[in-house]
């Protein structure tokens, strides 16, 4: 594959057999892999490419002695091969096998297309759009009860809707807090789902500097 004139990066495109490998992992892992190619190619495009050090900030670091020679030079080495993108692809990829599409919401809730996107309009279903595509975090369906969805849902999403992005406010749902106790330290979800009170999750949300 030949490089455009164009392109600034100054990496060597990877082989059309790689590509073909890639392409085939996908297509083993979903029905639908146009989308997870063009999620996956939106996250990797939104995320800036690693700036090396400075000389300054270089001399900074090995004259504090937080990294050896050794150890700086490893580190630069990994994050120039792409580990940095690497580990972000992992977390995207976690995070995003933790949705529904819109049919598989329509499905559950025995709605319309139309209804289940005017929820979304409505904050009372939180989706993100990716790839082009809504995609519904699971933590907001109460699956296996009487009620379909989380209590408090469409509180949460006015809390969170302007400060969080999709990916963090999955994650918030399903870390135990300390000041959400039970038996032991409850997932706000767990919390909610349990009869707790939304003040305490707000509270938390408040004071907690996701993005």
């Amino acid at each position: 594959m030949e490089r455009q004139d164009d392109d600034p990066t100054t990496a060597a495109w990877p082989s059309a057999s790689s590509i073909h490998a890639l392409v085939g992992a996908v297509c083993r892992l979903t029905d639908d892999p146009e989308w997870l190619i063009a999620a996956l190619t939106e996250m990797l495009t939104a995320m800036r490419p690693p700036v090396p050090p400075t000389e300054a900030e270089v001399d900074y670091l090995l004259s504090s002695s937080a990294f050896t020679p050794t150890q700086l030079s490893r580190i630069r080495g990994r994050v120039a091969h792409g580990s940095l993108a690497l580990e972000g692809a992992k977390s995207f990829l976690s995070a995003l096998y933790a949705t529904w599409s819109l049919e598989q919401v329509v499905s559950y809730m025995g709605s319309s297309r139309n209804e289940v996107l005017a929820a979304v309009e409505d904050g009372q279903l939180y989706a993100a759009k990716i790839g082009q595509s809504f995609r519904f975090p699971v933590f907001q369906f109460n699956i296996g009860r009487p009620e379909p969805l989380l209590p408090h849902l469409p509180e949460f999403i006015e809390a969170v809707h302007d400060r969080w992005n999709w990916i963090s406010a999955a994650a918030f749902m399903e870390t135990p807090q300390a000041t959400l106790l039970s038996v032991s330290k409850l997932t706000p979800r767990a919390w909610l789902l349990d009869g707790g009170s939304f003040e305490d999750i707000k509270q938390i949300t408040n004071s907690t500097r996701w993005r």
